[in-house]
């Protein structure tokens, strides 16, 4: 049987191997070279399970996708007890917020729906008219 304090470092562990698949799958596969599609035939680095979540991360916050990345490492490293209680909320919350004003920001001052996101262009676009 496990203790509480292996199960935690498990899961922080999990989280932040969560977190570098994502970080790999938002890599554009382009910046390898002529050859990236022949090593990589689905677009992606990850397979086509990194290209569904990169679709999606970048479909949800646009060229901000990277942040969801960061909130599932600072989860890991909370659930690790790696990173102090106050300042793991402190960090949670600067990314919640990013992940919400710079799609608005991008929408606003470009109005460009690959960049924002969905959520740029849901809150962004009340603002503008």
């Amino acid at each position: 049987m496990l203790s509480r304090a292996q199960q935690r470092e498990i899961l922080a562990l999990a989280l932040l191997a969560v977190a570098v698949f994502m970080v790999i799958s938002l890599v554009p596969v382009s910046i390898l070279g002529e050859r990236s599609l022949e090593w990589f035939p689905s677009g992606n680095p990850m397979g086509f399970v990194g290209a569904t979540l990169r679709a999606l991360m970048r479909a949800f916050l646009g060229v901000f996708a990277f942040l969801v990345p960061a909130l599932v490492a600072l989860g890991g490293l909370r659930a690790g007890e790696w990173l102090k209680p106050k300042r793991s909320l402190r960090l949670t919350l600067l990314t919640l917020g990013l992940m919400i004003l710079a799609p608005l920001a991008v929408w606003i001052l470009s109005s460009s729906p690959d960049a924002a996101g969905w959520v740029g262009r849901r809150l962004g676009a009340p603002l503008v008219d």
